[in-house]
């Protein structure tokens, strides 16, 4: 019985979870924020990698929910604005962002700790998370 139930099981393809894509997240927060050129230009005047001097960082800050469609319905503002991001930003941390707040610390973070693992990135504000890595 239990051999049975065992061998239909076998061969067939585990399931993943669903994830959005990486536009669908980012073209979100894009709309959701209103985000425009100004965005990009305090991105590019953001250093790659910062020494935590004269910043602060709250103790302990978790992530609020984000509702993501299915996939992105996005006007060619919002589109364009969302490619040169990712474009700008090309690391995995960028699949975890959840505001443009976190959007601005993906470089960092991913220069001061590329081995994040998906738990902490998911459960943990980016800020929360470099304040952490620059007291060590």
């Amino acid at each position: 019985m239990d051999i049975e139930r065992f061998k239909q099981g076998r061969g067939q393809p585990q399931k993943r979870p669903w994830r959005p894509s990486r536009f669908t997240r980012i073209s979100s927060i894009v709309e959701a924020y209103g985000l425009g050129e100004t965005f990009l230009r305090t991105l590019d005047a953001l250093p790659e990698s910062l020494t935590g001097a004269g910043l602060r960082f709250k103790t302990m800050q978790f992530k609020a929910p984000l509702e993501l469609p299915l996939f992105a319905l996005a006007t060619a503002e919002v589109y364009d604005l969302a490619t040169r991001i990712i474009r700008k930003i090309d690391n995995p941390y960028l699949d975890y962002v959840q505001d443009p707040e976190e959007i601005l610390l993906c470089r960092p973070l991913f220069h001061r700790n590329p081995h994040l693992g998906p738990e902490a990135l998911n459960r943990f504000h980016f800020a929360t998370l470099l304040g952490r890595e620059l007291n060590r």
